[in-house]
């Protein structure tokens, strides 16, 4: 399936980002985070990967020791030229 583009739908990850994971919007598609962040969802609406001109994050589920499930965005390195065109796409970068 085809992912869609939002760029004037805007939603917020919170001050520091903490609260990306916790995100709900569009099923399969590209939304605008604050600043020059874009959210890619899952068909759940869930964020898979926040991309911006420096970096990309992709969601990660890890168990602790006690059991406990908790979710994080772990940094994978810098965006590839797809990513790119994406953040152009988005108008993020030109």
């Amino acid at each position: 399936m085809a992912k869609e583009y939002f760029p004037n739908l805007v939603v917020s990850g919170g001050r520091n980002g903490n609260e990306v994971t916790s995100i709900r919007s569009k099923p399969n598609s590209f939304i605008r985070g604050n600043s020059n962040h874009v959210f890619e969802t899952d068909d759940q609406g869930k964020v898979l990967r926040d991309i911006d001109p420096d970096r990309v994050k992709v969601r990660e589920t890890h168990r602790n020791q006690a059991g406990e499930i908790f979710v994080k965005m772990e940094k994978i390195g810098p965006p590839a030229p797809e990513d790119l065109e994406i953040l152009r796409k988005m108008g993020v970068i030109k």
